[in-house]
């Protein structure tokens, strides 16, 4: 009985002290008691938002360690394995493809083929077809997709590349490229391209003869140059020139 009355005692002091105490606070100490929780709690909420962040971090970072380990590993793994060489796999899958290698055409004729000119060969025009041809020569330069000049032994065995053959006549008098059918070309750097037409001979035993391939249209060309004009031995016509002399003549007679 008298432990509990002790017990008492004591509370009510101390109650006693602490009513006494929250006497003596004034307004001004409790404003800044607030503030100092609000700032500790303020506090207390941005380390731990650090904290939270930093262990984010830690998780994301070690993951991708452990990607790049990964990566490593399975690299590693397959360096050890040698790759067979890939053409052995193409012929045991039964893939190969032998490609034969395309001969260049044949510096000697082969099998002569009859030709049909539209002049007349004569002594002046004889040359030896050899005369400043060196194969070596012509068939580094030659441009194999577009028209090139080629030896008449080419022209007449016809035998490795058996392309269409046909004869243009070229009219020195007015500068005229025509067919077969006496038709005038204008496309001829396309047909015969643009040394063919200043080379005749080359390559030929006729100073008015030059071999030209075409390989877009699968074409051997024979062309023929004729100091003549395409108007006279074409058409027909006559030069003015002449008409005006046989004026002048028939003037003169009168």
């Amino acid at each position: 009985m008298a432990t509990t009355e002790f017990v008492v005692e004591e509370v009510a002091e101390n109650l006693e002290e602490a009513a006494s105490a929250i006497r003596h606070l004034n307004a001004n100490s409790l404003t800044f008691m607030a503030g100092g929780i609000c700032i500790g709690i303020g506090v207390g909420f941005y380390l731990g938002q650090r904290w939270r962040r930093s262990q984010i971090e830690q998780k994301v970072f070690k993951e991708s360690e452990e990607e790049v380990e990964k990566i490593r590993t399975y690299y590693a793994q397959e360096a050890r394995f040698e790759k067979p060489d890939l053409e052995k796999v193409v012929e045991e899958k039964g893939y190969a493809v032998v490609e034969e290698e395309r001969p260049l055409p044949p510096p000697v004729p082969i099998s002569p083929t009859t030709r049909v000119t539209v002049h007349d060969r004569t002594e002046e025009a004889e040359k030896d077809k050899n005369d400043g041809w060196s194969y070596p020569y012509e068939l580094a330069r030659r441009n194999w997709k577009a028209p090139h000049i080629i030896h008449q032994d080419e022209f007449f065995s016809n035998e490795e590349t058996p392309f269409q053959q046909t004869t243009y006549v070229y009219y020195a008098g007015d500068d005229k490229l025509t067919d077969t059918d006496n038709t005038v070309l204008n496309n001829r750097e396309t047909l015969v391209g643009t040394d063919a037409l200043i080379n005749f001979g080359h390559g030929t035993d006729d100073m008015n003869i030059v071999y030209v391939r075409n390989p877009a249209l699968e074409l051997d060309i024979e062309i023929v140059r004729h100091t003549g004009t395409y108007e006279e031995e074409v058409l027909g016509l006559e030069r003015e020139d002449e008409n005006e002399a046989e004026d002048e003549t028939e003037a003169t007679d009168d």
